[in-house]
């Protein structure tokens, strides 16, 4: 009977199989376009810290025979980057010790770069003229003038965002090794990152607090 062979023919599992996967064969074939007709790849983008680190600026002979550029606290795959691209040798590092800057030491290590710690928490006018501030930052930007011009280094400085502790201690740097005026000064941090030296420019102010008390640098007109 009629009736019979219909009630068999919806209960084969064979059928009812094949027939379910000839319709999802025809729903694929109806939503996906013909390789011709794809949208095609997206071109091939540089990665963004690779574009990031593109921005440093060397200024020659800053301090002796090295160079120095400015930016702002780098992560691990820059300094990959620094290294490999512009041949960065040396990190100098102003973060203060709750910053925890000794993520960078590390990877300075695995790298084999250098790395140079200033430890300061800030770059205020009150902060840069306690006593206990003063010694501590003059003691090490004594030795690293030191460091800097007995070697031939590529060297970055850096802090968090680049722009006020940076600003101070490259300030000083410079008017210890030759850029005797403010405007010399200003014009080389201008040169190494503009963001830094528009961040800054009453930054003559607070340089001279370090040009002070760090030693042979004994100028007073800020």
């Amino acid at each position: 009977p009629a009736s019979s062979n219909s009630r068999m023919e919806m209960q084969d599992p064979k059928i009812s199989t094949l027939s379910d996967k000839e319709r999802l064969g025809a729903s694929k074939q109806a939503v996906i376009p013909p390789n011709s007709e794809r949208k095609a790849r997206r071109p091939f983008r540089r990665p963004k810290a690779e574009k990031q680190v593109e921005e440093l600026n060397f200024l020659p002979n800053a301090v002796g025979s090295s160079s120095l550029t400015l930016w702002h606290r780098p992560k691990v795959q820059h300094l990959i980057h620094m290294k490999e691209k512009h041949k960065v040798t040396m990190i100098i590092t102003a973060l203060a010790d709750r910053e925890k800057p000794n993520w960078i030491r590390d990877e300075c290590k695995k790298l084999g770069l250098k790395w140079f710690h200033i430890p300061l928490n800030g770059a205020n006018k009150t902060l840069l003229s306690t006593k206990g501030t003063l010694k501590l930052v003059s003691e090490r930007l004594v030795e690293l003038l030191k460091v800097l011009a007995s070697s031939k280094e590529r060297a970055l400085l850096h802090c968090a965002a680049g722009i006020h502790r940076t600003g101070v201690l490259s300030y000083t740097l410079l008017r210890c090794s030759g850029f005797n005026t403010r405007e010399k000064a200003m014009e080389g941090i201008k040169k190494m990152r503009q963001h830094t030296h528009d961040g800054v420019k009453v930054i003559s102010a607070h340089g001279s607090v370090y040009l002070c008390h760090v030693n042979k640098c004994s100028r007073k007109d800020g």
